[in-house]
């Protein structure tokens, strides 16, 4: 072999600490459990939501997604917080986009 292996250095990754947010991560999990997910993992998600930007990044890309296509349920029709959160007359920033993939 007339190539040279490559090296990659190797250095040690920060630990990130994640502070939960007092008022969005019970929203999830309330969400979460309207949902029918198990409490450890619907505890898990929300100590994940440090503010409203994680809360909607977890809900358009992990929980609605995984409602509609490996529980089979729409989440609208399910979760009143969610509706109360996302629905016409909610104060989420995405709800426009929530409403047209998830209804």
């Amino acid at each position: 072999m007339s190539e040279e292996p490559s090296t990659i250095e190797e250095g040690y990754a920060s630990e990130q600490s994640i502070t939960p947010d007092a008022h969005w991560s019970p929203l999830l999990k309330d969400m979460l459990d309207d949902f029918g997910i198990s409490s450890v993992l619907s505890t898990y998600k929300s100590s994940l939501i440090s503010d409203e930007v994680s809360l909607c990044c977890v809900l358009a890309f992990d929980a609605l997604p995984f409602c509609m296509d490996v529980i089979g349920i729409s989440p609208f029709n399910i979760s009143k917080r969610l509706n109360k959160y996302a629905g016409d007359k909610g104060r989420c920033p995405n709800k426009e986009l929530f409403r047209r993939w998830f209804v």
